[in-house]
């Protein structure tokens, strides 16, 4: 299995194209997607807008949020809360 997966990779042309499992008998066979699964993947990739919002910064995603946060942090750095407890 190793084996074969080593010429998989030393053979293939371009790795930006997915490697597809095939199931047989029990094995796992890896091959290379048709063109028609090509331009399916492609059209799919395409579709995805999340990544985007997951590098952009909080500011820019969610202003009202970062808003939030900022006060927050700016509170707990000026003061300290003290929680009385009856364990003693």
């Amino acid at each position: 299995m190793a084996m074969a997966m080593a010429l998989l990779r030393r053979f293939s042309t371009s790795m930006d194209k997915p490697l597809r499992p095939l199931f047989s008998a029990g094995t796992i066979v890896y091959y290379k997607s048709s063109l028609l699964d090509e331009v399916v993947y492609d059209k799919e990739k395409s579709r995805v807008s999340w990544p985007k919002q997951l590098n952009a910064s909080l500011e820019e995603v969610d202003p009202e949020i970062a808003d939030i946060i900022e006060l927050e942090k700016a509170r707990q750095w000026k003061g300290l809360e003290l929680i009385p407890s009856k364990n003693f």
